[in-house]
């Protein structure tokens, strides 16, 4: 498969780190099936149902914004149809505002508690609730979020109800079926069924400026659940998957080294490994969803 990542000489600046077997390497993959996405954004009028919001421009984006004078938190109520069984992401994009509505108009940015950046994310379907909680829409002025939900979810149709604080924009929100694989060079686990699992043989990172992507390279045992005759890589793990890998430092906390996006994917002549480029988050110029950094976990922040 011809990757559209073009690898470039970092030779001024590059900074190799190469984790040998005997330390802890761990990677996680969300392979995302095309199949099973929607896409909710202000921009496409693709949202069915709003309450106590309008449309307004922010930057380059169309977002909605809560309606003065019409109630703090704005409602979004978004129909999803689960046509295969499985977990689903919903990721939630959005960025503080420099307003909190009020029956005054524009209110300090200065919060004073954690109820004024306070959200609610329902998933229901026939009157049966499988997800209800509260989450923080926190963050800097002028930085674009992306709140991920991971949720488990059985065919039906559902109602994904989205309550957002009057201090954000809200850009839209996306929801797609996801394979999570994840594993470590001392043993593999995945939640993905029967999918196989990472077992790390090495990884390569290439750290570059601030100015042009960072590389990964990923080594894992070759497994043959793995493969996929209706995927362009002939693999589920396939081109703009998302990738993490994870070490440990000196008091034995998992600390993130490296966050991108698979770039190509290799077996080697035997098929015993696969071969994995990755680049960097630097690249989302290149990708429309993605917008900010990601921090693994249900219901996590990003």
């Amino acid at each position: 498969m011809s990757s559209k990542h073009i690898k470039r000489d970092y030779s001024a600046h590059r900074k190799d780190v190469i984790r040998p077997y005997d330390e802890f390497i761990g990677a996680t993959i969300h392979s995302f099936d095309p199949n099973y996405v929607r896409t909710y954004l202000a921009d496409e009028n693709s949202v069915p149902s709003v309450e106590n919001a309008v449309k307004g421009a922010w930057k380059s984006w169309t977002v909605y914004r809560c309606s003065f004078n019409n109630g703090s938190t704005m409602v979004f109520n978004l129909p999803y149809n689960v046509v295969k069984e499985g977990e689903y992401r919903i990721d939630i994009l959005y960025e503080q505002s420099n307003h909190i509505a009020s029956d005054n108009g524009l209110a300090s940015t200065d919060y004073d508690t954690d109820d004024d950046l306070l959200g609610h994310v329902t998933i229901s379907s026939d009157g049966y609730t499988v997800h209800d909680e509260d989450y923080l829409f926190d963050g800097e002025n002028n930085v674009t979020k992306r709140l991920s939900i991971y949720q488990e979810l059985n065919q039906g149709i559902y109602n994904i109800r989205l309550e957002i604080p009057s201090n954000c924009y809200f850009m839209g929100c996306i929801v797609r079926k996801v394979i999570t694989y994840t594993g470590n060079n001392y043993y593999g686990s995945n939640s993905g069924k029967d999918m196989g699992e990472l077992v790390i043989t090495g990884a390569t990172i290439t750290f570059s400026d601030m100015m042009k992507p960072s590389e990964a390279e990923l080594k894992i045992l070759f497994d043959d659940a793995f493969e996929c005759y209706d995927s362009p890589s002939g693999f589920y793990l396939d081109y703009m998957d998302e990738v993490n890998i994870t070490v440990k430092d000196n008091d034995g906390d998992l600390v993130q080294v490296f966050g991108g996006y698979i770039s190509s994917i290799l077996p080697n002549d035997n098929r015993t490994e696969i071969t994995i480029h990755c680049a960097d988050r630097l690249v989302d110029g290149q990708n429309k969803y993605i917008l900010d950094e990601l921090v693994l976990g249900g219901g996590t922040k990003a």
